[in-house]
């Protein structure tokens, strides 16, 4: 309630000075839990909530449930506030620090070694490794099963 008499009174304020404003209620998905960092984002544990919102920062905010699929926080998301569409990412096909087989291909042979991610990432993102065999650093491109593929040099 105090919310929508601090918006009413935001806008007569900005009418006052000559300012437009135009906010409607806008139905956006929040977290019926707290979701930490790096969490993936289940359909079960959100609910739709009425926001005070203008069209423009609408667009900035979760509205869909659809647009969580293989998607994960990137932050703490607090429990009953909006989801900001910037606080999520794909989800991590690679986790830092947890070992991986890496691949390198050339000319019809194919090596396979483990790897040592330093970065979290995503199916299709170059990332850096490390050969823990020789501490050599490269730079690999996660796949879809958790797996990396060392670019030929």
């Amino acid at each position: 309630m105090l919310g929508a008499r601090l918006i009413a009174w935001f806008c007569a304020v900005l009418m006052l000075i000559g300012g437009n404003v135009h906010a409607e209620q806008v139905e956006l998905l929040v977290p019926l839990r707290t979701i930490q960092a790096g969490e993936r984002l289940n359909v079960a544990d959100l609910s739709p909530k009425r926001f005070y919102v203008s069209d423009a920062g609408a667009r900035n905010y979760l509205r869909d449930a659809a647009e969580i699929a293989g998607r994960e926080a990137v932050r703490t998301l607090a429990s009953g506030k909006p989801i900001a569409i910037a606080f999520l990412r794909p989800m991590a096909a690679v986790r830092k620090g947890r070992l991986v087989t890496g691949y390198m291909k050339s000319r019809g042979l194919t090596i396979e070694t483990r790897l040592l991610p330093l970065e979290d990432g995503a199916a299709g993102q170059v990332i850096r490794v490390r050969n823990p065999a020789t501490g050599r650093e490269l730079r690999a491109q996660a796949l879809t099963d958790g797996s990396v593929e060392v670019p030929q040099p």
